[in-house]
């Protein structure tokens, strides 16, 4: 593996906030790396506690919208976190991580590493899970883009986002929660039978000419449904 380029240290840095209720700065100290042993980071990212603040003046709790990086070397798995509101600063975000897995692994590796981008916090908690759960992310998006595509009117993705739900404990299933995307409130469920992924899994296997044709579906490091709903609509 290259040199690493960072440590502890470096996992949650002093920085200055402005209150969103009252204006008032303040110093505050985010994470902004979580590593794979970081139980208590993890634990507290899908507690919805992490990165978040309580004002000193006026006592309002929010969260800092900072980029934060999650890193398992072992697995050469990054997945970076980093709220971006247009697509063209998605790909300059793209472009660096490029170049910054590039620090992180060296020339070897860097054709099994696997590198993500997130635009928000849901997503990012989405990413690792289903790194966690040992399932491969391009599976995940073509099979929502599949359920999408069947049910359009209460899936709407200009309205609604498909989201992987790693609290299912039903092993014959992958399911996934429907969050309305301007209230972030989970509204229902839907899932597929893991039979069925496992078969489609093993015609998409890597190596094979149809999960060429998936990488093709979802390149670069932003793996999400909404690309290509997104170039669907240009």
């Amino acid at each position: 593996m290259a040199e690493e380029t960072g440590d502890s240290a470096q996992e949650q840095q002093q920085q200055t906030t402005q209150c969103p209720n009252c204006g008032h700065e303040q110093l505050v100290e985010p994470v902004t790396v979580i590593r794979k042993e970081d139980k208590e980071f993890l634990d507290a990212l899908f507690k919805g506690t992490l990165n978040t603040h309580q004002c000193t003046y006026c006592n309002r709790m929010f969260v800092l919208e900072v980029p934060v990086l999650y890193r398992d070397d072992e697995a050469m798995c990054l997945i970076y976190y980093m709220p971006l509101e247009s697509k063209k600063q998605r790909q300059t975000a793209e472009e660096k991580m490029d170049e910054f897995t590039g620090e992180i692994f060296d020339e070897a590796e860097m054709s099994a590493a696997q590198y993500r981008l997130t635009v928000t916090r849901r997503g990012f908690m989405e990413k690792i899970a289903i790194h966690q759960a040992g399932l491969d992310d391009r599976f995940v998006e073509y099979f929502k883009y599949q359920l999408i595509n069947q049910r359009k009117e209460d899936l709407d993705p200009v309205r609604r986002e498909l989201l992987y739900d790693f609290s299912n404990k039903e092993s014959d299933k992958i399911a996934f929660l429907v969050y309305d995307r301007e209230t972030g409130e989970a509204e229902a469920g839907a899932h597929v039978e893991r039979e069925v992924y496992d078969e489609t899994a093993e015609m998409f296997k890597p190596g094979s000419s149809l999960y060429e044709e998936l990488k093709t579906l979802f390149p670069g490091a932003y793996v999400s449904v909404d690309r290509i709903l997104e170039e669907q609509d240009e």
